[in-house]
């Protein structure tokens, strides 16, 4: 049997193992909360960016229709317009990709889809794409009026 001693001293160390506990897990707790509000602070700083480079890109579109320039007859004889061409580039519109958005540029300034224009269009509608190759396709399709 435990004497009156023995039972007060296994209560005391009890009471501590129980209050060390606690304390772990309120500091636990402490530090989920601080990598919870990191993460959040992390992902809204990323929409934001996001935000700003679509501002930014609809600014730079917006900007690109309000002085639109068309290439003139001058140039448009420079560029290569073989139905094969075309056919490829009209190919690779149904299919825009964020990471594809360069190659296309480069494509639709060596390329004279002018005699195409109804085929592009309608490559242009038809392509699916995800939602994150939205802002590149917009920017594409502006190219190619």
């Amino acid at each position: 049997m435990l004497t009156e001693e023995e039972k007060a001293a296994e209560l005391e160390r009890s009471r501590l193992r129980e209050e060390a506990a606690a304390k772990k897990l309120a500091e636990e707790e402490t530090a989920r909360a601080k990598e919870d509000e990191a993460r959040a602070l992390a992902e809204a700083e990323a929409r934001r960016r996001e935000f700003e480079l679509v501002r930014e890109m609809r600014a730079a579109v917006r900007r690109g229709n309000a002085s639109s320039s068309r290439p003139d007859e001058q140039q448009l004889k420079t560029r290569d317009s073989s139905i094969k061409k075309n056919t490829t580039m009209i190919k690779k519109l149904r299919t825009i990709t964020a990471e594809n958005k360069a190659s296309m540029l480069q494509d639709l300034g060596k390329v004279n889809v002018s005699k195409y224009v109804t085929e592009a269009a309608t490559a242009c509608i038809e392509g699916k794409m995800k939602s994150s190759d939205i802002s590149a396709a917009v920017y594409v399709f502006n190219l190619t009026q």
